[in-house]
């Protein structure tokens, strides 16, 4: 590297790390365009957690600050060689924001700088594309929590949810051509004619509807509009949904007495779960009058206060709650309920802590 840059980047403000509970996501950046992969795009994710929106436009345009977050923000151990990936497409990959009313439109690379260093990834954000990550009074925006969309597991569903999200009337009307150029799929064959379209709702609608009904604050219906026989248009509708998550998390010291007592009250967990349609099926259907593990009421509650602490829902936490004994869970994942951050065996913060107990706990094939 020639080392006039190399000291033009060394002399680069670092940002500390400190992880907000939401992002906020400028519309602008939302409604271009863009080829990111699963792991590309919880690295923008991170990335816009940790930029300050009320930065001076003006006096910081020249970008020299640099953003720092832990890898194991994205929920699962990536590769060295996925990760170096992820920075070489970072590096290349072009956003385009236009209006063709006025005939105008701006390009440019988001990121000209990344490095992995120590367990850490940094970033820097080109000059240019500044305003649209702090500018928001201008381009608004669309807030959402930072643990949410980590632990999507597909592009589509980042991206459904990014759009759906963002829609003010909580609904969207999009031709099937624009819905394929939005998703970066107008150029597959496979998603081409008649056929094409049945898989998108194989491949893409549904799998996402799913996720994000699960996993986010928010879930959707959509139907085809046609024209004949052709498909026109997708009409989606938004549901907001209230996330368990919503409720607060004990601090340190209320969550060690909480756990030290042998809470015996129904309210808390009910020794009947209610299992997801999928694993019904595989134990009979219906509710289970004892969980597979045949626990104490006493090892309920705490099982149930642990998850909490690690912020799992929806069907993950009744999995969870069914099939793993909490001596298990003990076994396998340690809380430092003296430390408000979770952190992993070599001490780095968790920033997607569902995301890192469910990842442990399939690895292991518990769940």
């Amino acid at each position: 590297m020639d080392e006039e840059i190399q000291k033009s980047i060394e002399s680069f403000k670092l940002k500390i790390y400190s992880s907000k509970k939401k992002n906020k996501h400028s519309n602008a950046l939302i409604d271009t365009r863009h080829e990111y992969s699963l792991l590309e795009t919880k690295m923008l994710y991170c990335l816009i957690n940790q930029v300050d929106p009320s930065m001076d436009v003006q006096k910081d345009l020249f970008g020299d600050t640099l953003y720092s977050f832990p890898i194991s923000l994205f929920g699962k151990n990536y590769s060295y060689a996925a990760l170096n990936k992820a920075a070489d497409r970072l590096m290349t990959l072009k956003v385009s924001v236009g209006d063709v009313k006025t005939n105008s439109f701006e390009k440019f690379v988001l990121i000209p700088y990344v490095k992995l260093l120590n367990g850490k990834v940094t970033m820097q954000i080109q000059r240019q594309a500044m305003p649209y990550f702090v500018d928001l009074a201008k381009w608004h925006y669309t807030s959402y929590e930072l643990d949410v969309v980590l632990r999507l597991t597909s592009t589509y569903s980042q991206r459904l949810y990014e759009i759906l999200k963002r829609q003010p009337k909580n609904f969207w009307k999009v031709s099937i051509d624009e819905f394929k150029f939005q998703l970066n799929i107008d150029n597959q064959k496979s998603f081409e004619g008649p056929k094409g379209n049945g898989r998108i709702k194989e491949k893409i609608l549904e799998p996402a509807r799913k996720e994000l009904a699960e996993e986010t604050d928010i879930s959707f219906t959509y139907e085809y509009i046609k024209e004949g026989r052709n498909i026109v248009s997708i009409y989606f509708k938004v549901i907001k949904k209230k996330m368990d998550d919503d409720a607060p998390v004990p601090d340190a010291e209320a969550f060690r007495a909480m756990i030290g007592e042998a809470v015996n009250k129904v309210d808390v967990v009910k020794p009947e779960v209610v299992l997801p349609a999928s694993e019904s099926k595989q134990s009979g259907g219906g509710v289970l009058k004892k969980t597979q593990t045949n626990e104490s009421i006493e090892d309920l509650n705490k099982k149930k206060l642990h998850l909490k602490h690690w912020k799992v829902t929806g069907t993950n936490f009744d999995i969870i709650m069914n099939k793993v004994p909490f001596q298990t869970l003990l076994t396998i994942v340690q809380v430092d309920i003296n430390n408000k951050d979770m952190k992993d065996a070599h001490g780095k913060v968790i920033g997607n802590p569902a995301g890192f107990l469910v990842g442990i706990l399939k690895n292991k094939k518990l769940i």
